[in-house]
């Protein structure tokens, strides 16, 4: 409910700033109460993010199949969806190149084949078809098995209904 979300993203502001020398609890917090934002801080939040946790290396002794990037792949998969959805579609495209030029080779195939579904939102946005069915068929290319696999496929679909029904 309201009255929850408000608590918790109240109580992960005070722990971020009662540590600040934790980067760990500061990055992973920002992140999480960006779930918990109203639509307008969650994108102030989300850019806060990117422009001080962009080079994060999140810890991975506690995760299996984890990257150091992964955190920021997630932020950056965040925040272009939310730039997708405020109109600001070439911000979310330069955005995710940004992460793939800049930290790839630190960010797990399956979280990258879920930030290539963002990436081919953005460009179904802009109507560059080719471009958003490349960009799943990259996603699927990286990661071809498993749910996030699956979820790229079924969007594909989507996309080559959509773009027969649209030249009927």
């Amino acid at each position: 409910d309201e009255a929850s979300r408000h608590r918790f993203y109240k109580q992960v502001y005070e722990g971020v700033i009662a540590r600040p020398g934790d980067r760990d609890l500061a990055a992973e917090g920002i992140q999480l109460m960006a779930f918990v934002a109203e639509t307008d801080d969650r994108l102030t939040l989300l850019e806060f993010a990117i422009e001080r946790f962009f080079d994060y290396d999140r810890r991975v002794d506690n995760c299996v199949n984890c990257k150091v990037g992964d955190s920021t792949g997630e932020m950056v998969r965040d925040l272009a969806s939310a730039y997708v959805s405020a109109g600001r579609t070439t911000e979310a495209i330069e955005l995710i190149q940004r992460l793939v030029t800049e930290r790839e080779q630190d960010v797990s195939a399956y979280n990258l084949a879920l930030t290539f579904e963002t990436l081919s939102r953005a460009y179904w946005e802009l109507e560059d078809f080719a471009a958003a069915k490349a960009a799943i068929e990259e996603g699927l290319r990286r990661f071809p098995e498993g749910w996030q696999a699956d979820q790229l496929r079924k969007t594909l679909e989507r996309y080559e209904l959509d773009t027969q029904t649209s030249q009927r």
